[in-house]
């Protein structure tokens, strides 16, 4: 089956009012999923629906087959995304050139420029020369640029893991390239605070036990990038209250909170009665130095990143109003432990 998803960007009221009777009854009677998200709602198709949906808003249509138009016939990583990006960055800001003229220069067509800034194929740190050399960059500019993304590592994540999701690595490596992440949790504790046997029991209950412990491993891998990156928690109460793997382990993920926030992670608790916001799923919004942020969202089976941010950043600045300080968070949570 062709798996596809077209992206509605319309308000719950229309929908009810208007187009949800006939909607929902074509996406049943093809077998399809509609699904609601902050930025709209999308209509999705096949097993793997979550991992071809790569960004809500807008009115788009893309197919994971090789050759259909919305979709990259390569597999870029999020490393091509940001360098695509900085590098449009340098086109636009620094070079002053418009996209037909920049591709002209570097005897590239319009359409192979526009594919690279956007991340929708391979980019190379000679594709990376060829660009700034041809538009004139200053040679000191040019120099520093060129050893730095020279000197970028790979990872753990670039080789498939049996097991693990191949969406974990994809969000490894944006976080890798994170200068901040913040994580809004609303059924667990963020995957990057857990601890092992909380991992655990919530991956038990939907993949194989012989998977289990790998796919801790790639959390534990993931949960290195903390000391290096600007980290922040907002976290359902309901979440915090939830005894993932029962009464101990429970309580120890509580002290892993408190100690999370002593050394420096902000970790605030969303009130469960509070009325400001309605947070259905769990996600995590990530801000790059060149690049605009981009935003994980966690689903049932797989995840979507979504590359235009804007919403999900506007909701982080209204749960900033709407939790709990960061002394009122420990102080539940010292509750909590206390009454465990």
């Amino acid at each position: 089956m062709t798996t596809f998803a077209v992206s509605l960007p319309i308000s719950l009221t229309t929908v009810c009012s208007c187009l949800r009777a006939p909607i929902c009854e074509a996406v049943a009677s093809l077998g399809l999923i509609m699904v609601e998200s902050p930025s709209g709602w999308c209509i999705l198709s096949g097993r793997t629906w979550s991992r071809t949906l790569r960004s809500f808003p807008g009115n788009r249509v893309g197919s994971r087959r090789k050759g259909i138009p919305g979709m990259s016939d390569a597999n870029p990583q999020p490393r091509d995304r940001m360098w695509g990006m900085r590098l449009r960055a340098i086109r636009t800001e620094r070079c002053k050139l418009a996209i037909g003229k920049a591709a002209e220069l570097v005897g590239w067509h319009p359409s192979k420029l526009s594919r690279t800034e956007r991340g929708q194929r391979k980019v190379t740190v000679g594709d990376f020369a060829t660009c700034v050399t041809a538009w004139g960059l200053p040679v000191g500019h040019r120099e520093e640029i060129l050893a730095e993304l020279a000197a970028g590592s790979t990872g753990w994540w670039e080789r498939p893991i049996p097991g693990v999701h191949q969406d974990v690595g994809t969000l490894a490596a944006y976080e890798e390239q994170a200068r901040e992440i913040v994580s809004v949790a609303f059924g667990a504790v963020p995957g990057l605070l857990q601890t092992r046997e909380t991992a655990a029991s919530i991956v038990s209950s939907t993949v194989p036990k012989a998977d289990v412990e790998t796919r801790w491993m790639a959390r534990l891998q993931r949960q290195q990038i903390l000391g290096r990156v600007k980290f922040a928690a907002f976290i359902a109460e309901q979440a915090i209250r939830t005894p993932w793997g029962g009464g101990d382990i429970w309580r120890d993920q509580l002290e892993r909170l408190l100690k999370a926030d002593e050394i420096g992670y902000g970790v605030r608790v969303v009130p469960q009665y509070q009325t400001e916001i309605l947070l259905k799923s769990s996600w995590q919004w990530m801000r790059f130095p060149h690049t605009p942020p981009v935003v994980h969202v966690e689903l049932d089976s797989g995840a979507v990143f979504v590359h235009e941010a804007d919403r999900y950043t506007k909701i982080i600045e209204r749960l900033e109003k709407v939790a709990f300080s960061r002394t009122e968070s420990r102080i539940l949570i010292r509750q909590l432990i206390e009454g465990a």
